[in-house]
Parts: structure tokens; sequence; C-alpha cells
């Protein structure tokens, strides 16, 4: 049985802005700066698509997140 902890997708610190192929479905992402998400065990990008379907947690917290610095 997998550990409901080991998590596929993490939110980690991003510099660039580079155009990437997400690290599950290989479809062109554009990570955003400073944070986004990636995969857990490297720095493989996860497109919003993924991110929804394996950690849709993190995408509310990101968009939380961005939706607060807009608002400062």
């Amino acid at each position: 049985m997998s550990d409901p902890h080991d998590r596929k997708v993490a939110i980690k610190y991003n510099d660039t802005s580079l155009k990437e192929f997400c690290g599950i479905c290989g479809e062109i992402t554009h990570p955003e700066i400073p944070l986004d998400l990636f995969m857990n065990d490297c720095m493989k990008p996860v497109c919003a698509r993924c991110g929804m379907k394996h950690a849709p947690e993190l995408v509310r917290i990101l968009a939380r997140y961005y939706e607060d610095l807009e608002n400062r």
C-alpha cells in the first residue's frame, strides 16, 4: 500500500520562466516565479492539468499565494 504522504508533486522555488515539458504528461508548461509545481524527486515542472489530477490541494495553495501577491 502506498503512503499518502509520498507525493509525486511538490511546490518548489523556481527562478526561471523558460518553457519546459511537464514531468508527468510531457506537455509544454510555463513555470511561475517564484513558486510552482515540480516533480517531488527532481526539478521537472508539472503542468496545471497534471497538478489538478495528482495534487489539487497544492494547486489551490499556489492559486491563493499568487492571488494574495496581486492584492498587496
